[in-house]
Parts: C-alpha cells; structure tokens; sequence
C-alpha cells in the first residue's frame, strides 16, 4: 500500500516537473524574450511620437474647436521627415511598420459655446519591418499585444507617476472600422458603468473621418496628449 501511494506521489511530482521544464525550456523563453522586446519597442516608439507631440503642442492643438464632434487639424507623421528620432534618447530600431497621425477632436458639449477640443496621437501597425526584423517572424502579434497588455498593468498599478493617461490598445476589424479586441485596460466612467461602447463609438468616428488622410492598421494605440501649464 505504501509502495503504491509513493509512486503515485512520484508520478504526480514527475509530471509537474516536465510541464514546468517545457513552460521554461529555451525555446519558450526565447519567444517571451522576444515578444516583450516588441512590446518594448512599441511603448519607445509611441512614446517618441507622444514627445513629439508635447514639443510641438502650440502649433498641433487647436485652443478652441471649429467644428465640435469631427476630428480637425489632422497632420500624418513622417518618422525621418519629421525627425522623430531626436525625441527619444536611444537610437531606436522600430520593429513594426509603424504609421501614426495627431489630430483634434472634441466632443460636442450643450451650452459650451467654446468648446476645447484634446490633441490625439494614433500609431497603427500590421507586421514586421521584413529587412530588420527576420529572426522575429515566429513571434506572432498576439504573444506582442499579451505582452503589452501585461505591461501596461503594470505601469498603471505602480504607483510611482501622478502623470500617466490610460492609452487605448486594440484591433480593429479587416477594412472596417469597428475594433475587433480590447488590449489595454478601459475603467469605468463616473456612474460606474462600461465604456466599451463609447470607445467603439468614438473610434469608428476617428476611422471614418481620418479615412482621407490616414487608414488605421490592424493593430492601433491611441493616446491624448495632455499640454503643460504654460499650453
């Protein structure tokens, strides 16, 4: 009987010895590694355009809104032409075919005569850069946007930055423009209740409207960009 019961406890502790080997075995944390340094890379770039963004603030935020409920003074950003690169510390490599667009837009607010509109930065991405990123073709963007989603939890809960926005991070749906899944975090609003509708709302209206100028890519971060005291 005790022979029994102690293979039993052998077996079983067999068994979980394997399965965490195969969880942390080489290959299994190759790809975490590399998809959180996609992840990584997408937080440094957005947060370049985000800077870029905050030093340009005067001339991209519109003081009062022309046109309350539509998306205005759109400007699509060009990383070279536009020197992204000098507001990040780091020679940064982007992973990701990256595109990114700031606009206004502000909500339409009965009896507010001069309504003033938040200045937005949209980055929208589908795959790899091929000529840069060709030992990164198994990491597929799903294991990125876990990642990210696990990062950005952690940014949120740390504690340490009374100046932190919660970002929108989602897919949207082939050539629609309807999000598809919800990466990042979305609280409540002030009654407690969700506000996936209204996200879904206001995007299809950024999408719709952009659609001229700038066509969101599969996945997209969305982010306000708060101006300085002296703004």
């Amino acid at each position: 009987m005790q022979t029994a019961i102690l293979m039993a406890v052998m077996a079983i502790f067999l068994t979980f010895t394997i399965a965490e080997m195969s969880r942390n075995d080489s290959a299994n944390m190759t790809e975490s590694f590399k998809a959180g340094n996609v992840a990584s890379n997408i937080f440094q770039y957005q947060d370049s355009i985000m800077q870029y963004g905050v030093a340009n603030y005067e001339s991209m935020h519109l003081p009062v809104s022309i046109n309350p409920g539509h998306v205005e003074q759109v400007k699509v950003l060009d990383y070279t032409a536009d020197q992204i690169a000098k507001y990040n510390q780091k020679n940064l490599l982007p992973f990701l075919n990256y595109k990114s667009v700031l606009f206004n837009y502000t909500p339409v607010v009965l009896g507010e005569s001069q309504p003033m509109p938040i200045l937005y930065v949209a980055t929208s991405w589908d795959g790899y850069i091929d000529e840069v990123m060709p030992g990164y073709k198994n990491i597929t963007m799903s294991e990125v946007m876990g990642k990210l989603g696990e990062d950005l939890s952690r940014r949120m809960y740390q504690g340490d930055s009374t100046y932190w926005v919660v970002p929108w991070i989602f897919s949207r749906k082939d050539n629609d423009c309807r999000i598809l899944e919800l990466y990042s975090q979305l609280p409540e609003d002030s009654g407690g209740n969700s506000m996936q509708a209204k996200l879904d709302n206001i995007f299809n209206l950024f999408c719709t409207e952009l659609a001229s100028e700038y066509v969101f890519k599969k996945y997209i971060y969305i982010s306000p960009i708060l101006g300085g005291p002296d703004s």
